[in-house]
């Protein structure tokens, strides 16, 4: 681990220690959430006011504790992308200045990859054709429903 003073959140205070503190806490929370799921990294080296990127392929070298998987793209290209199954997976991923985590809908069992168990909705307001406004919610169908029918 390094850096643990620099400033993640700087109007706040809190430093890159705090992020690392917070993933430990939450590890066994969120990680029945990331189990055998590839995630899609969100970096933020410098902080959340900093640059920052999206890294799917994993390159570079890993401590072994930390799961990868082989992924075949559309483009029939291959991207190794990491799984977090661990606490400590999950610290790491902190230490590089992960802030966002996104996990794929799919998991690594090559069924699911075909049937990912998951449905998602956006919850962004649209227009319908005659112009009404209207919503999509996260949730099952029988609790939400579009104005749209």
């Amino acid at each position: 681990m390094g850096h643990l003073n620099k400033q993640f959140w700087p109007k706040r205070g809190y430093t890159k220690a705090h992020l690392i503190d917070y993933y430990s806490k939450a590890a066994p929370f969120v990680l029945p959430h990331l189990q055998d799921r590839p995630l899609t990294l969100i970096r933020f080296p410098e902080g959340i006011e900093g640059e920052s990127f999206y890294q799917k392929d994993w390159k570079e070298a890993a401590p072994p504790w930390v799961n990868r998987v082989t992924i075949e793209t559309e483009e029939e290209t291959h991207r190794k992308m990491i799984v977090c199954n661990n606490a400590s997976t999950l610290v790491w991923l902190a230490n590089l200045g992960n802030i966002e985590l996104h996990p794929s809908y799919s998991r690594v069992d090559p069924e699911e990859v075909l049937a990912p168990p998951i449905l998602s909705f956006s919850t962004s307001t649209l227009r319908s054709a005659k112009g009404k406004k209207g919503w999509i919610g996260n949730g099952s169908s029988r609790e939400r429903r579009s104005p749209f029918g």
